[in-house]
């Protein structure tokens, strides 16, 4: 039906849940199991990728660096 808000409101969910995610677990650390540590990487490839592909359907260009 032509509504991309309903898009735009799954990736701000979507950054949301990971802003969480990220704050709340080490990613890279030597801290951690390197099984977890591996487990915890994709799941940041699996967000990347997933926001790429939001962008791209709503036309934004996603910037290198903040």
């Amino acid at each position: 039906t032509l509504e991309p808000h309903h898009l735009a409101e799954y990736g701000y969910a979507l950054c949301q849940k990971f802003n969480t995610f990220y704050k709340n677990n080490k990613v890279l650390s030597e801290d951690i199991d390197e099984i977890i540590s591996l487990s915890r990487i994709s799941l940041v490839d699996a967000f990347y990728e997933t926001i790429l592909s939001v962008f791209s359907c709503l036309g934004i260009e996603p910037v290198e660096t903040m």
